[in-house]
């Protein structure tokens, strides 16, 4: 169990929600000649096959789960108590089988339901390394979820495995996020709130798989919490984590050319933003979408200024209300008449 911890400084303010953030596939191993500039790709992260998070000599762990600190202190500012799990004992693990690529999905989905048992025991009757700082202070009732990349799909595939898990007694859901998601798995979201980021310069995720998210749970039958997909304009796929200094566009089959691609800083702004307002609007009872991510209107010209960097932000929004009615199934093959 590893992580980056960010709660508020007067946690006798009451409960506190928890916000469990995962990234995603990234090499694990940082070389001391690491590259910070991000232009020589032989000197980015390395992989290595590690079972406890260790490197061989001339590495360090590489800070994957520090990369989404700002997203962190973001949501704790909100009122969250929040962990960004460092899942680099998973990563770097990719095979095939049968000419399908593993990413490892089921696991990663596995170490956040552990986090969220961890967490079960801090704040209920506490223990190390916090002693009884959490204890009476976290709300379990009302978990979040954020992942990126493999682990924006293993966030959506936490409502399945939580379902069938056990020791989760006092644990909730509340909403989950998933940011340029894979589709190894074919996941299903379930009925919580869920939005998905997909940025339109990906150059890893180049096939978009978070609207095959988006849409299978659009299609879910029966009552479920609102949902929302965002498609932001030249963002690309690596960039939302601070520690992932490449541009996916330069080195992997390219979505957009090199040049048209934002600048690093405006896209963690961005997710801050968009996660944040997203939680706000879905977590409190009786709460409703803001118009703007509703896909109703333009949004609001201060988030459009804080975000702001080489282009104008544009961001596409799709909005999917709670109640659908289905109008016909094209089985009939009729077009005169629907079903």
């Amino acid at each position: 169990i590893h992580g980056y911890v960010s709660y508020p400084t007067m946690l006798s303010g009451g409960l506190y929600p928890l916000a469990l953030l995962l990234h995603g596939n990234h090499g694990n191993c940082r070389p001391s000649d690491w590259d910070s500039t991000g232009t020589d790709p032989s000197r980015d992260d390395a992989c290595a096959i590690s079972n406890d998070n260790a490197c061989p000599a001339g590495y360090t762990p590489t800070p994957n789960a520090q990369g989404l600190v700002s997203l962190a202190e973001t949501l704790t500012a909100r009122g969250y108590v929040v962990t960004s799990i460092d899942a680099n004992a998973i990563n770097c693990r990719e095979q095939s089988s049968g000419g399908v690529e593993d990413g490892f999905i089921g696991e990663r989905a596995e170490l956040v339901i552990q986090h969220m048992r961890q967490w079960q025991i801090w704040a209920s009757a506490g223990g190390a390394p916090f002693a009884s700082l959490f204890v009476g202070h976290v709300d379990m009732g009302h978990v979040v979820l954020f992942g990126h990349s493999r682990g924006a799909e293993a966030v959506a595939e936490v409502p399945q495995t939580f379902a069938a898990s056990t020791d989760v007694a006092g644990i909730a859901l509340s909403a989950i996020f998933s940011l340029a998601p894979t589709n190894f798995d074919d996941p299903q979201p379930g009925a919580l709130p869920f939005a998905t980021l997909v940025p339109i310069c990906d150059g890893d995720v180049f096939t978009y798989t978070g609207v095959q998210l988006y849409d299978r749970r659009l299609r879910l039958s029966g009552a479920k919490g609102p949902g929302v997909q965002f498609f932001m304009g030249h963002a690309d796929h690596d960039h939302f984590n601070t520690e992932w200094v490449f541009d996916d566009n330069a080195f992997d089959m390219p979505s957009c050319n090199q040049g048209e691609v934002e600048d690093a800083p405006a896209q963690p702004r961005v997710l801050e933003v968009l996660v944040g307002t997203w939680l706000d609007e879905v977590v409190p009872a009786g709460s409703t979408l803001k118009p703007w991510m509703r896909a109703v209107g333009d949004m609001p010209p201060s988030i459009a200024s804080y975000a702001a960097g080489t282009y104008p932000l544009d961001l596409r929004r799709s909005f999917s209300s709670p109640s659908l009615l289905k109008i016909d199934n094209f089985e009939s093959g009729s077009l005169a008449q629907n079903l």
